[in-house]
């Protein structure tokens, strides 16, 4: 009953229903599986239906049918349907291996990169007066 009126109350059905409808349409692409996992459950909140016990062999399949179809290729058709031991299996098979955008190297992202950043090189159009007295100029 309360949070039903705190729904009504504070979520305007146009915003549920927005929320249903991402939900639905959910789907893997460049996420790993435990970002894709995470932004399934922060939806399912939103999905009344999902949050049944009796609802847990349809969140397993809708996840399932949300993944890559590399990713389903390695788990196969699971017959699991308890949903946080489909999301361990998942996980588990596919062992995802995180490249770091600004050095290249596996094992953690960019913003914990110890490495200092990337430089983006940038044209100046200078006159030939001023060029001399720039260090990092390209000549």
């Amino acid at each position: 009953m309360f949070k039903r009126e705190f729904w009504v109350k504070y979520f305007p059905a146009d915003v549920r229903n927005r929320k249903v409808v991402e939900f639905l349409e959910l789907k893997q692409w460049n996420m790993t599986v435990a970002e894709y996992a995470a932004k399934f459950e922060s939806l399912t909140v939103s999905s009344p239906y999902y949050n049944t016990p009796e609802a847990e062999y349809d969140k397993c399949v809708k996840f399932e049918s949300g993944l890559r179809p590399k990713v389903k290729h390695l788990i196969g058709f699971s017959e699991i349907r308890d949903f946080p031991t489909l999301v361990w299996k998942t996980r588990t098979q596919v062992q995802e291996k995180v490249v770091c955008f600004n050095c290249g190297e596996e094992g953690h992202k960019s913003p914990e990169c110890k490495k200092p950043k990337q430089t983006i090189g940038k044209v100046f159009a200078l006159s030939g007066e001023g060029a001399d007295q720039v260090d990092n100029l390209i000549r």
